[in-house]
């Protein structure tokens, strides 16, 4: 039900989504998205456009980690609500629906992420 606050959520309901969540003053987001813009880069050019990363802003914005040329989509969480969110928070959504999240505060290895969620 949360996607209803996402102002991209349209473009989060098919296919695998990597969401990561951040606040735009979070250091731990700023040492962690560049690898997930070089992971994405990679896939991409290995031909995996199955697999997407959209980052989402959490209010209050600012200017944040995310590089203005990025290819991953971009978002942002509504600002009508609170949000009680330790960034960065990294979720997996399939078509629309979790199948994975990671505790707040954490980002994972992008080049670990598929495994972690398709581990058996």
């Amino acid at each position: 039900p949360w996607l209803e606050y996402i102002d991209i959520a349209d473009q989060l309901k098919e296919g695998l989504v990597i969401v990561y969540m951040y606040h735009h003053d979070c250091p731990l987001c700023a040492g962690s998205v560049p690898k997930y813009e070089a992971y994405h880069k990679e896939m991409m050019e290995m031909g995996n456009e199955d697999f997407k990363i959209a980052y989402l802003a959490i209010p209050p914005y600012g200017q944040g980690p995310v590089p203005e040329d990025t290819t991953c989509l971009q978002g942002k969480l509504t600002d009508q609500r609170k949000w009680a969110i330790t960034s960065p928070f990294v979720v997996a959504l399939l078509d629309g629906s979790v199948v994975r999240q990671w505790p707040q505060g954490q980002a994972p290895e992008p080049d670990k992420i598929l495994d972690e969620i398709f581990a058996p």
